[in-house]
């Protein structure tokens, strides 16, 4: 179901196809693979700009919290749409 709650929107592969969903529209996974894929642009990044491997480890802990973080956000934004039948759309 697209309900477009958060008004996030993110370009993602869907059934081999490019498709720009609101982020609390996406399973887990495809939260997942998208940070995933957020995170390997900023790592080619961050290594253009950084010497030392272990200059990462700072941005990589920060990226595990923002991980959390907006998945725990997204599941509950879902949940309050599913409990009160909300529909930005």
């Amino acid at each position: 179901m697209k309900r477009k709650l958060s008004g996030i929107f993110v370009r993602i592969k869907r059934d081999g196809k490019w498709e720009s969903l609101d982020f609390t529209d996406l399973t887990e996974t495809e939260m997942n693979t998208f940070l995933d894929e957020r995170m390997k642009s900023a790592e080619n990044n961050i290594k253009n700009i950084v010497e030392e491997q272990s200059s990462l480890m700072c941005p990589v802990l920060e990226y595990e919290w923002v991980r959390q973080l907006a998945i725990m956000l997204a599941q509950t934004v879902k949940e309050l749409g599913d409990n009160f039948d909300l529909d930005r759309g």
